[in-house]
């Protein structure tokens, strides 16, 4: 295409025709920008009229306010295409550039599910840094759009964000600034400390009242609440700085940065913040004995020149006339120096000074080409006249010569770098999108951050309907975590007028109205009205739910007030853009407090509504409850009601104050506890409590098991476990465990005498109803019993059927015959050797396992034998278990149970076990 009539058809002039022939639009730069050849006026008309159209789908999006949906009636898979068109075409690094890029990733988040937060977290870092040259995808992705393929390549590769090469700035009622990757936040310019920060540290709100939040006392979402709402009142009182930005016209003389090299080109932006920004590249030409390729080598990234700027539009900035004048300004007459011939021509000599400027002399000696001479420089007329005074034996690098002309050239750093400014676009670009991006984060505490910082940017940059709107969202969030939390008297209900709200609006007030009622009065015709005539499913379930509660709370359980608060909350999550967990901090959830486990925060401190302030007291009558019954159950301390971790750090920090004697850490909190309930429980009654530390010494687990001989007493008061309450044990209560504990000790003495007799007269007898493990059955067993093991909880027997010796638990006989017949087998009977989990063999293996707290304590709890096996890991709470073992069963079935928690050392028939196990067991099913 060289000539006008070579014109495209389509072409005439307008960025509408971009949109309706788009195709052709790709296919026509793609050929140019591979062709620069083909470069001529209807391409450069082509790229100005794709820049023109990019910027007014950018400011499109902008202007949607926050509350309504920006992607409504919007053809995405379009935006995507034309962005990537406008990225390969303008590869200058500049706002709009940014801009464009992460519009681009943001429409296709939306079209791709799989990898959403993935782009928009890479459109963040990109609003915040350089975006790579390499941006990860080709022509032929957008031109034949596969949105799957192209989200992939996007979302899969690392990208190599460099920091910012420039400083941008938006300053009115305190500043936003973006520098090195990071975005700052200052109400005033003596702010220093970080009070917020989110998104790793790259988005930040620095202040001088960050010790009022540090300190605070309230729940942290509460604590940001509050310190957001002094830093808004803070920026109220500041005067505003906006003002109308100057324009620069063609012609004008200004102060640039280059920031970029690529190819051939150097590219640059003006840096006075009083003008608008403009960004471009500077065109170059060579000059008497510098080229092109000298103003490329020798100028850098970083460096500030003072230009012509000769195109506004196109950001085409003119060097060579103000090179020159440099040229013309510097040299100095009245001096001797060292110079270089480069030419002689017409009698005329042409030279480069030893420090780069252009000389030229009348020839009236025998000189040459390629000589080095001493000058004497007197007058200008068209470069430098001077005399040539002599040849000289000294000579110079004329490239060094070149490289310090040009880097003279150079203009200072400005003392303070001017920022470039900020754009409204960006700001509300920015602003989408991370309000998109705190949708998708798990933690209520991360969202409300994104969600402060935003408010705090709408309000220096006075957009007042998105503050309100963020602040509206803030106040769902916190609401929703007070709920949780189970402060249900500071919920408030949500307040936001707009001329039409949108259903998300609608849908949380009305969420927010039916927490508020949540535990109130049983017949609120509200909640009825919204179950019979909502037609929001979401909506309607959480108010069965509360209107349920509001009926039966007073007569139902803690347990089961849980449930059904946890079944709320599970819905609330799912109304959430995505599973958020509402609970926020609560973290690690143990279940709910039922016969076997009750949970307590504290060992010392009582809740302000107990009866008993006592903590302790009511922790041993706990204990107490659970030794009387048949299963036995585990108190934990560090938990909450709800079943969530809290941690026993308070607990420990009091102890180490007020409590006198050596008890310190963990380890003396559990050693001080066990102290405590030898005040209260004989030894007899203290084998049955064990105590443990778990989730990284955050929870203590004090497990009882049952006490078979008698009832345990605390203080001459009995307790039993009914449900999830420890209760006193009232007279027929104490009769029914009585006579079980009878009935247990009198057939356990029986059989265990009956053994023991047996042994003695070399007798036959027949085990009743015996209750195996390993082959799950219940049946009679014929056996030649001839020691007892384990404290006499076990038996070793000869078993004729099976022609083996095995071992046998006394309390899972149901009744021992003692048979006429002598042994018949005792030359066979062995007392193999027994491994930690007492398998028996006679061939021992090796294993090798690392475990962490929680194996290790529920190893010894359940195998007391495998403590002298085991070794902790210096300052680490893990554990390396060295121990034979004879059948691979034993082991095998411990590490099933726990295998998130055990690390396979050296042990490959354990491998080999857990592979069948899950081959079998698992993947079949």
């Amino acid at each position: 295409m060289k000539t006008q009539t070579a014109a495209p058809l389509w072409l005439e002039l307008r960025k509408e025709h971009i949109d309706q022939n788009f195709d052709r639009v790709l296919t026509y730069l793609k050929n140019r920008i591979k062709n620069p050849a083909l470069q001529d006026e209807f391409y450069k008309e082509t790229i100005k009229l794709l820049e023109e159209r990019v910027k007014e789908i950018i400011e499109q999006f902008a202007s949607v306010p926050l509350q309504e949906d920006m992607f409504k009636e919007v053809d995405l898979s379009f935006i995507c295409r034309i962005c990537a068109l406008y990225l390969f075409v303008y590869t200058t690094n500049t706002e709009l550039r940014r801009n464009v890029y992460s519009l681009m990733l943001l429409c296709l988040a939306q079209l791709s599910p799989k990898d959403e937060f993935k782009l928009i977290e890479i459109s963040i870092e990109n609003l915040l840094a350089s975006i790579p040259a390499d941006i990860h995808f080709s022509w032929d992705d957008f031109a034949d759009f596969k949105t799957e393929i192209l989200s992939f390549k996007i979302a899969n590769n690392t990208y190599s964000l460099s920091k910012n090469l420039e400083i941008s700035e938006y300053e009115n009622k305190g500043s936003i600034q973006i520098k090195d990757g990071k975005l700052t936040i200052k109400d005033a310019a003596k702010a220093k400390d970080p009070a917020i920060e989110s998104f790793n540290g790259r988005l930040q709100i620095l202040s001088n009242n960050f010790n009022k939040i540090k300190q605070s006392k309230l729940n942290y979402i509460q604590s940001l609440a509050e310190f957001t709402k002094y830093y808004i009142s803070e920026i109220g009182s500041i005067k505003s700085k906006k003002k109308t930005l100057k324009q620069y016209k063609n012609g004008d003389r200004l102060d640039v940065k280059i920031v970029k090299k690529d190819g051939s080109k150097i590219y640059v932006q003006s840096i006075d913040k009083d003008y608008e920004k403009i960004a471009g590249y500077i065109e170059l030409y060579s000059y008497k004995h510098y080229t092109k390729d000298d103003f490329y080598a020798y100028l850098n990234e970083g460096d500030y020149l003072d230009l012509n700027v000769k195109s506004v539009n196109k950001g085409i900035f003119d060097l060579l006339e103000l090179f020159k004048c440099y040229i013309d300004e510097e040299i100095i007459s009245g001096k001797s120096k060292m110079a270089y011939i480069s030419s002689i021509k017409d009698n005329m000599v042409n030279m480069i000074s030893e420090d780069g400027f252009l000389l030229r002399a009348t020839c009236l000696g025998n000189y040459e080409e390629d000589e080095y001479v001493l000058v004497d420089i007197n007058e200008y007329k068209e470069g430098f006249i001077c005399n040539i005074k002599s040849k000289s034996d000294r000579y110079f690098d004329i490239e060094i010569s070149k490289k310090k002309c040009i880097s003279g050239f150079c203009i200072s750093a400005p003392e303070k770098e001017n920022a470039l400014p900020i754009s409204p676009e960006s700001l509300k670009l920015l602003t989408k999108i991370l309000v998109e991006y705190q949708k998708r984060l798990p933690n209520p505490s991360e969202r409300y951050k994104i969600l402060c910082i935003l408010r705090i940017i709408a309000e220096i940059s006075e957009q007042s309907e998105d503050s309100r709107y963020l602040e509206f969202l803030s106040n769902y969030i916190e609401n929703l975590v007070l709920f949780a939390r189970g402060e249900y008297d500071k919920i408030c209900p949500l307040i936001y007028d707009y001329e039409s709200e949108s259903e998300n609006i609608k849908r949380r007030k009305a969420i927010i109205e039916l927490l508020s009622a949540y535990g109130k009065d049983s017949k609120n015709d509200r909640l009825s009205e919204i179950i019979n005539s909502c037609s929001d499913e979401t909506i309607q379930n959480i108010a069965i739910l509360v209107q349920s509660y509001n009926n039966i709370n007073y007569i139902i359980n803690k347990s089961v007030q849980n449930l059904i608060k946890r079944e709320i909350i599970k819905f609330l999550a799912i109304e959430a853009e995505e599973q958020t967990d509402f609970e926020e901090e609560n973290g690690i959830d143990l279940g709910i407090e039922d016969i076997r486990q009750e949970f307590k925060t504290s060992f010392f401190f009582a809740p302000k509504e107990a009866k008993e302030q006592r903590q302790w007291l009511t922790i041993f009558r706990t204990v107490c409850g659970f030794l009387n019954t048949k299963l036995g159950g585990t108190l934990y301390l560090g938990v909450d009601d709800s079943g969530y971790i809290k941690g026993i750090q308070t607990d420990i920090e009091y102890m180490e104050k007020k409590v006198i004697g050596s008890y310190k850490g963990i380890d003396g909190y559990m050693r001080y506890i066990t102290d405590q309930a030898k005040k209260y429980f004989d030894i007899s009654v203290m084998t049955k409590i064990k105590i443990h530390s778990l989730f990284n010494n955050k929870v203590v687990a004090i497990t009882i098991d049952p006490f078979e001989y008698d009832i345990v007493k605390i203080n001459e008061e009995a307790y039993i476990r009914i449900n999830s309450e420890t209760i006193h044990m009232n007279e027929r209560q104490r009769r029914q465990i009585m006579a079980y504990k009878n009935e247990f000790n009198k057939e356990y003495t029986a059989n265990l005498s009956a053994l023991k007799d047996a042994i003695a007269n070399k007798r036959q007898v027949v085990l009743y109803s015996y209750s195996s493990s390993n082959s799950g059955d219940i049946r009679n067993r014929l056996v030649e019993p001839f020691a007892l093991a384990a404290g006499q909880k076990t038996v070793w027997c000869y078993e004729p059927e099976s022609e083996s010796n095995k071992v046998f638990k006394i309390d899972r006989i149901n009744n021992v015959e003692i048979k006429t017949d002598t042994w018949k087998y005792a030359s066979l009977h062995c007392q193999s050797k027994m491994d930690i989990f007492r398998m028996t063999g006679e061939k021992a293996s090796d294993i090798k396992l690392e475990l962490t707290l929680l194996a290790k304590n529920v190893l010894v709890e359940e195998y007391p034998e495998a403590e002298k096996f085991l070794t902790r890991y210096d300052d680490d709470d893990r554990w390396l278990l060295e121990t034979p073992i004879y059948q691979i069963e034993g082991v095998g079935r411990f590490y099933m149970g726990l295998a998130g928690e055990i690390q396979i050392i050296d042990a490959p028939e354990l491998k080999k076990y857990a592979q069948d196990y899950c081959q079998e067991h698992i993947l079949k099913s």
